[in-house]
């Protein structure tokens, strides 16, 4: 014979807890390629398929679309784009929510440095928030580097991989 069990009660069940710290890489992919999708084609809406075609999307990401492009993640941006007589270089940054952060790489910087106040080459970084809902939102944002907008930035946690020669 079975016995009866009164006034025991069944636990809660908690709710799964977010993890706390660094993304995974998986994630950080994610977020990178549908930020990239989406920022192609609000610039192809923006500045016309005219001058923003597939050989103007050069990240690595672009193959997954356009397995034809020559691509180079070194270069510092994602898109290279010449409009108005102008080369505008693009770096594009996704987040899942509103914040108003990232991470520039090393290669990104450089770029951003080498064309902080040039007339002819634009560096810009366009912020998609929301990457992974179904109205994500844009921010383009002037170069860090620029001497123009340097009170519109805070740097902060920025780190330095220093290579040196033992002569």
């Amino acid at each position: 014979a079975q016995k009866k069990r009164r006034g025991v009660k069944k636990k809660p069940r908690k709710k799964p807890v977010k993890p706390k710290g660094r993304p995974s890489q998986a994630l950080l992919n994610l977020l990178g390629l549908v930020g990239e999708i989406h920022a192609y084609r609000a610039l192809r809406k923006t500045l016309g398929i005219k001058n923003v075609g597939p050989n103007s999307w050069i990240s690595e990401n672009s193959k997954h679309q356009y397995p034809e492009n020559v691509t180079n993640d070194g270069y510092g941006c994602d898109f290279k784009i010449q409009h108005d007589r102008r080369i505008h270089y693009i770096e594009v940054k996704a987040t899942q929510g509103d914040d108003e952060s990232f991470e520039l790489g090393s290669s990104e910087v450089k770029l951003a440095i080498d064309v902080a106040d040039k007339r002819k080459e634009l560096f810009y970084v366009l912020h998609v928030l929301d990457v992974l809902s179904p109205k994500p939102r844009f921010r383009l944002l002037p170069n860090p580097y620029s001497k123009r907008y340097k009170g519109k930035y805070r740097f902060e946690e920025a780190g330095l991989r220093v290579r040196y020669e033992v002569s």
